[in-house]
């Protein structure tokens, strides 16, 4: 039985936390396509919201592009199947105007092949083409971006232009060209196109006036000019080490020019512009691993995200575990693993990332163990240790720690768990949404207004005192009985009290451990 009390009128601020336990999980059921897809990507909104966009390969449907959105942890079709594109469409990329509206940008045979954007109102759930089919020819590597004042602007290469770089802007009710058509002085490939705060447009591309010894075009990235209406370079053209195979552009929180692109089953190199020169991150994000992003290049790309501390995170696939994703992220000089290595349950073709406002990294891709269709899944904290674990009378400090994932579904136990606590002792689980560090008897109290489980006994070996006991719980149960004001993305906090006869005040405290719900 639970029994809620108001013991603390003092709530302080929580103290360095001491270890961290986190998890990727799924972001609602695996597969949430009906059918098999292809070029997934994921996005989120200014509201958290998540998107998923990819050609859908139900039949009937055309190969067109349908979006699903996450609500309340479950994804629901953002409009109708189908209704990102007119026809089939390839390199679905996505942004959201001011007014909440996501407009989706691909190579659209609905538009005989040419780049298209088409917007959705969530208001209405509606569907429409933003301005026709852009330019005149086939339109290959579409990438769309938002300038300040909310108009589109697409880049991508012209097939009837020899495959250079274009990029175009939607004013007035229509597109036209961004600079010259075909800026680039040869084909080019992998175009991306970004906007920085201050109003600059970046556009980058593979650039084969620049090829390297396997006739692979290097790197280049030019800015748009809108006082000649041009492209000039940034730093030298032709910058990188070897070919840039799956271009990504991004733009850090203080919107400097990053690229990342990947070398066939090698490694992964990752530049910024530091205002003058190009200057190569350390290493190569993989390190010993052997990256592969085999899935039709020509359809896909890096993922180069930055978090709220301007981290770079870079998610790939593992080439000797089954095409696997792996997530890792630049701290100093190293490219740290976040979370598990081979996190998906097997193959993440066409693997995309995003990192949210909460620096929480989601990935989409298509599920090789889920008849290819779409999957998310996400990085969560499971839980940190925080506050200051008493030292019982026998000398043990007893630390928490948990096994498994708090989950509202209670697909698998969340136990908390506490070791080196006095043998044969009886004792509690506090837990409550505040956190404490409020001196309590030779202790600290780490959860405010908190409830409490029935009694626990730590067992143990020996009848004389000693460490051996153990205090665990089943949170998951606990998650299971609707308890008021916990929904996926609560925070809950928790520490044992236990009995210590020969300690001055009767008991002991363990340290504190913090949790967030997940689905």
């Amino acid at each position: 039985m639970i029994v809620r009390t108001a013991l603390l009128a003092v709530l302080l601020s929580t103290p360095s936390f001491a270890q961290s336990n986190y998890a990727w999980q799924s972001v609602g059921t695996p597969a949430l396509s009906d059918w098999a897809t292809i070029c997934t990507r994921i996005a989120v909104d200014p509201n958290g919201n998540a998107y998923v966009a990819y050609q859908d390969l139900t039949p009937g449907l055309g190969a067109r592009v349908t979006v699903m959105r996450n609500v309340g942890n479950a994804w629901q079709v953002a409009g109708v199947k189908g209704g990102a594109s007119t026809g089939a469409g390839y390199y679905c990329n996505m942004a959201f105007d001011a007014q909440g509206g996501l407009l989706v940008s691909s190579r659209d045979y609905g538009l005989g092949g040419r780049a298209g954007v088409r917007r959705y109102d969530p208001g209405t759930s509606a569907w429409s083409t933003v301005g026709g089919g852009i330019g005149p020819g086939e339109a290959h590597w579409v990438d769309l971006a938002l300038t300040q004042d909310g108009k589109p602007c697409v880049a991508y290469a012209d097939l009837v232009l020899g495959n250079r770089a274009t990029a175009m802007r939607y004013d007035a009710g229509a597109w036209s060209p961004l600079g010259p058509a075909g800026f680039s002085s040869a084909s080019a490939g992998f175009q991306k196109i970004a906007v920085a705060s201050n109003g600059t447009i970046y556009a980058a591309y593979n650039d084969n006036s620049y090829p390297d010894a396997a006739n692979v075009g290097k790197a280049s990235v030019r800015q748009f000019n809108p006082a000649n209406a041009t492209w000039e370079y940034v730093g030298a053209p032709g910058f990188t080490t070897y070919g840039a195979s799956n271009l990504t552009l991004a733009l850090d929180r203080t919107g400097t020019p990053w690229i990342a692109y990947y070398r066939y089953h090698s490694l992964i190199e990752v530049w910024r512009f530091d205002g003058t020169n190009w200057i190569k991150a350390p290493g190569s994000p993989t390190g010993a691993d052997v990256p592969t992003v085999d899935t039709e290049e020509w359809r896909q790309w890096l993922s180069l995200q930055f978090d709220s501390q301007n981290r770079p995170y870079i998610a790939y696939q593992l080439y000797y575990q089954g095409g696997r994703a792996a997530v890792r992220r630049l701290i100093g000089n190293d490219w740290s693993l976040v979370g598990q290595w081979g996190f998906t349950p097997g193959a993440a073709d066409y693997l995309s990332m995003v990192v949210d406002a909460q620096d929480v990294p989601w990935v989409a891709y298509r599920d090789g163990v889920h008849g290819q269709r779409a999957s998310v899944m996400r990085f969560v904290r499971v839980a940190e240790n925080y506050c200051t674990a008493a030292t019982n009378s026998q000398g043990c400090v007893s630390p928490m720690s948990s096994t498994g994932a708090p989950s509202l579904s209670g697909a698998t136990p969340f136990v908390l768990r506490a070791n080196s606590i006095l043998n044969n002792s009886n004792g509690v689980l506090l837990f409550g949404f505040q956190a404490a560090a409020v001196p309590f008897g030779s202790s600290f109290l780490c959860v405010g207004s908190f409830q409490r489980t029935a009694i626990l006994n730590s067992g143990g070996t020996g009848s004389s005192p000693n460490c051996t006991g153990v205090l665990q719980y089943d949170f998951a149960a606990q998650l299971q009985s609707a308890m008021p004001g916990v929904w996926i993305g609560t925070t809950l906090y928790a520490q044992y009290w236990y009995r210590d006869t020969l300690a001055a005040s009767g008991f002991a405290l363990t340290d504190g451990l913090r949790f967030t719900v997940g689905p």
